[in-house]
């Protein structure tokens, strides 16, 4: 196991290392740095999920997911890394709950007929807003299908559809291409829906990394606070949990810990 100490001066060495590369990094190097067998595959994963927040690309393209286990485990042939890809996050029941309601309104909408789409996508180009309703109703299936695929743990997929509504009303209409608008348009939606999922990867992250310094700082107040008549200053939290001051203010802000708690305020 890799002691704190050497995996913060490992990871400083990578952030130097990135700025240096204009915050670009190879995987290799990154594995070169913190070592195949040093770091558990979800440990690997936190690493590279903390570069992308920082705004470091991998490999000349900023990470979005990747699976560390290609990089730990042998190779599988191509029918195994396709079903990997394929699998589906399982749902929770109100997203079930969301999807039934979808499909029962699918039941009742009009049929979808011939030529109806062309023709509805080239009067909305052409600024007819009253085509966007049955459009949303035509592309729904669609949507449906995107959001159940892109789907991950604590993402409601009701928002991820609602998401994927907002960039069929709002596409750059004029950069439309009139013999092939259905696909295009389904490439404008799929994009803003992996733009707002990535959005609330990024924020669920940020959440997650402020719990865990609200932990940490806790969990620290309270060993040093052992005497209660013992005060401390924020530069001896600084030092003890090797955090920047400005970080612990904020953090204790959110703790509510105050002088009544033994923590002298700066």
């Amino acid at each position: 196991m890799m002691e704190m100490k050497e995996f913060q001066q490992k990871l400083m060495e990578l952030l130097v290392k990135a700025e240096n590369q204009d915050k670009n990094l190879k995987n290799e190097e990154i594995l070169e740095i913190f070592g195949m067998n040093q770091l558990s595959a979800d440990q690997l994963q936190s690493l590279y999920e903390y570069l992308r927040i920082q705004g470091i690309r991998i490999e000349g393209m900023e990470l979005k997911k990747m699976d560390i286990s290609a990089d730990l485990e042998p190779e599988k042939d191509e029918k195994e890394a396709e079903e990997r890809e394929t699998q589906l996050v399982p749902l929770e029941m109100e997203d079930e709950e969301c999807l039934k309601e979808y499909r029962s309104y699918l039941e009742v909408i009009l049929e979808e007929k011939e030529g109806e789409r062309a023709q509805l996508l080239a009067s909305y180009a052409a600024g007819d807003g009253s085509a966007t309703e049955r459009l949303a109703q035509l592309y729904l299936p669609f949507l449906m299908d995107t959001a159940r695929k892109m789907y991950r743990k604590g993402i409601y997929i009701g928002d991820l559809i609602q998401e994927g509504n907002m960039s069929l009303l709002t596409a750059p209409l004029e950069e439309m291409s009139e013999r092939q608008a259905d696909q295009w348009m389904k490439e404008q939606i799929k994009k803003g829906m992996e733009i707002w999922l990535e959005e609330q990867i990024d924020q669920k992250l940020r959440d997650d990394s402020m719990v865990e310094k609200v932990r940490k700082l806790e969990a620290a107040i309270r060993e040093l606070s052992y005497d209660e008549n013992e005060k401390f200053t924020i530069e001896e939290l600084s030092a003890y949990l090797d955090m920047d001051e400005e970080e612990i203010r904020a953090v204790l802000s959110l703790t509510g810990e105050g002088k009544e708690d033994g923590q002298e305020q700066q």
